[in-house]
């Protein structure tokens, strides 16, 4: 049953790309309609078309220093951002710092614990002060323990709930305050 589905999607997407021409592996296929008319053409993502677009915009990205948090930086900052990147691993912090100064860009960097909602509210209110506004804010950070879930003791489960859970809720609490104020913020 559930292969004969499978079949079946992937055979229409197929006779989709099929038989209308006018359709490139670049486009979003949920902005084609079902008569193959592109509602509206997705720009590519390349850096040299994007770049400038988030310029004048204050982001704040937790988890920066490495990673998907630290890509996703670098992305901003060729777009134009400026960029706070907030990270607990000091050693991390320096190496991306030097790594993007030799690159060209500067962000400034936090050494905040997301846990602690006295770090984050500090935080947050430097890059404010700093900048006049805080208006994104990129959900990035979480630690997971790689033992398997029976096997983890319960400081595991402790860490884990404080940093992915009471985090992402002291950060948006630390940041909304500043975000409400900007027009167009997200989080």
């Amino acid at each position: 049953y559930v292969v004969v589905h499978v079949v079946t999607l992937f055979v229409i997407s197929l006779a989709v790309f099929a038989f209308k021409p006018n359709i490139h592996n670049s486009d979003c296929l949920t902005n084609v309609m079902s008569d193959g008319k592109i509602l509206y053409p997705q720009p590519t993502l390349d850096e040299g078309i994007t770049k400038g677009r988030f310029k004048g915009k204050i982001v704040i990205v937790t988890g920066g220093a490495s990673g998907i948090g630290k890509e996703t930086a670098r992305r901003f900052l060729n777009d134009g951002a400026t960029v706070a990147i907030f990270d607990i691993n000091d050693d991390a912090i320096r190496e991306t710092e030097h790594e993007f100064n030799e690159q060209g860009f500067h962000p400034e960097f936090h050494s905040v614990d997301v846990s602690d909602k006295a770090q984050c509210l500090s935080g947050v209110g430097k890059v404010a002060d700093a900048n006049g506004a805080v208006i994104h804010y990129l959900v990035n950070c979480a630690v997971y323990f790689g033992s398997q879930g029976l096997e983890a003791e319960h400081k595991d489960w402790s860490r884990t709930m404080a940093v992915n859970v009471e985090g992402i809720s002291n950060m948006v609490q630390s940041c909304y305050p500043y975000m409400v104020k900007a027009k167009n913020s997200s989080i």
